[in-house]
């Protein structure tokens, strides 16, 4: 390997992306960064934007933040959007006919507790609802 037209992608460019200078430039190497974080608070992890109009490419994680990710880089070709989530044909209930509802939430950071609770209330009092109109019949 002679280090030279390779992509070099770094996973968390929020803290990673410094390094691509010594990178970027250098036998005609391409540097991309994975940028997780959301618009509102990506300004917390990089104050200087400037090394983001430095990259080759950026992957984003939802629809939401490509606009602002564009504008970072200055071109609208440069932002990718992979989407994070779940195999939902591969991980799914082991038997279809399962009565019993399942929720499954995994992770802790900028996870949303209330909006789960909230949501689990109301899943559970629809269930209740519909329980009930089906003893009526």
């Amino acid at each position: 390997m002679n280090g030279s037209g390779q992509i070099h992608h770094f996973l968390y460019g929020e803290d990673a992306c410094w390094y691509t200078l010594n990178f970027k430039g250098w036998g005609n190497n391409k540097v991309i960064c994975s940028y997780h974080h959301p618009p509102y608070i990506f300004d917390d992890f990089v104050r200087d934007k400037r090394i983001v109009r430095k990259l080759d490419g950026i992957i984003v994680t939802s629809n939401y933040s490509v606009p602002y990710y564009q504008l970072l880089i200055g071109d609208p070709r440069k932002v990718f959007m992979v989407p994070l989530g779940i195999d939902t044909d591969f991980y799914h209930p082991a038997d279809a006919s399962q009565k019993e509802r399942v929720c499954i939430f995994c992770g802790f950071y900028l996870r949303d507790f209330e909006m789960m609770k909230n949501v689990m209330r109301i899943v559970g009092e629809k269930e209740h609802i519909l329980a009930f109109n089906r003893q009526k019949v």
